[in-house]
C-alpha cells in the first residue's frame, strides 16, 4: 500500500500540519528539523520521519563551522577558568600581541591553537603584564632533564593541551596531576597520572646564574588546563 506523505508548516507558508523544531547544533545557521507525519490510504496515521531543512540566510546555507569567539569572551573565559582578574588577562594578551607572541585580531579571535594557548598560559604566569612575553619565552625554552615527555616546556605544554582538548588521543587522567611552573628560575615539574594508575614526573630545568634563594612557582592543576582547553579549543 502506497503511503501518502505530506509536509507543511504555517511558519514557512507551506500550509499546516507538520511540526518544525530547531536543531540545536545548527540553530546558528537557521537550520531546522522537520517532522513529516505519514498517513496510509485508509487515513490511518503512519510513522513520522525527520529530515533537516536549511532556510535561506545570510550564511548561504554553508556547512556549519566552529563559531568564532569574541576577544572579550576569550578574556572572560580565561579569567574565570584560571580564577585570575580579567584586567590582568587583558593586559597580558595585549602585551603579547604587541610583541607578536599571540595573533592580533579584533573583535573576533583567530582560531585558538595549542601553541597560542600554551604561550598565553605561560605569559599569565608572569608577575606583571609587562614581563609576560619575557616570562613566556624564557620558560618555554627550558629543556627536559628527567622523565618522559616533549623536549621543551613549550612543546610539552602544547602536547598536554592537544590531549586535554581531545585533538589527539592519550592516556593521561586530567582529573589528577598538576603543573608547577618556576618563575624566577624558569622550570617546570609535570605530575601526570595515567588511566592505569601510573604516576609520572617530568622535570624541565635549565642552567641558572643563581642557585641559592627562593623560587616562586605557579601551580596549575591539569583539570584546570583541560577546562581551559575545552572552553577555547573545543567544538
Amino acid at each position: 500500500m502506497a503511503a501518502a506523505r505530506s509536509f507543511a508548516t504555517s511558519a514557512l507558508g507551506m500550509g499546516a500540519g507538520a511540526l518544525v523544531v530547531p536543531s540545536v547544533r545548527q540553530a546558528r545557521h537557521f537550520s531546522f528539523l522537520a517532522v513529516e507525519h505519514g498517513c496510509t490510504d485508509d487515513g490511518k496515521a503512519g510513522p513520522a520521519t525527520v529530515r533537516p531543512i536549511l532556510l535561506p540566510s545570510k550564511y548561504g546555507n554553508q556547512t556549519m563551522k566552529k563559531p568564532r569567539v569574541l576577544v572579550r569572551d576569550q578574556i572572560r573565559l580565561t579569567a574565570k577558568v584560571l580564577d585570575i582578574p580579567s584586567p590582568f588577562v587583558r593586559q597580558v594578551m595585549s602585551r603579547m600581541k604587541t610583541d607578536g607572541r599571540l595573533p592580533s585580531t579584533r573583535p573576533v579571535t583567530s582560531d585558538v591553537t595549542a601553541e597560542s594557548l600554551a604561550r598565553l598560559v605561560l605569559g599569565l604566569c608572569a608577575p606583571l603584564p609587562g614581563k609576560s612575553t619575557d616570562t613566556e619565552i624564557a620558560i618555554g625554552a627550558v629543556p627536559r632533564i628527567a622523565g618522559d615527555g616533549a623536549d621543551t616546556v613549550a612543546s610539552e605544554l602544547e602536547s598536554l593541551i592537544n590531549e586535554a582538548a581531545g585533538v589527539v588521543d592519550g592516556e593521561i587522567d586530567f582529573w589528577s596531576g598538576d603543573l608547577l611552573v618556576g618563575i624566577d628560575r624558569p622550570s617546570l615539574v609535570v605530575h601526570v597520572v595515567r588511566f592505569d594508575g601510573t604516576n609520572t614526573l617530568r622535570l624541565y630545568r635549565g642552567k641558572h646564574e643563581r642557585e641559592e634563594g627562593v623560587t616562586r612557582f605557579v601551580r596549575i592543576p591539569l583539570q584546570t588546563l583541560r577546562m581551559l582547553a575545552l572552553e577555547l579549543m573545543g567544538d
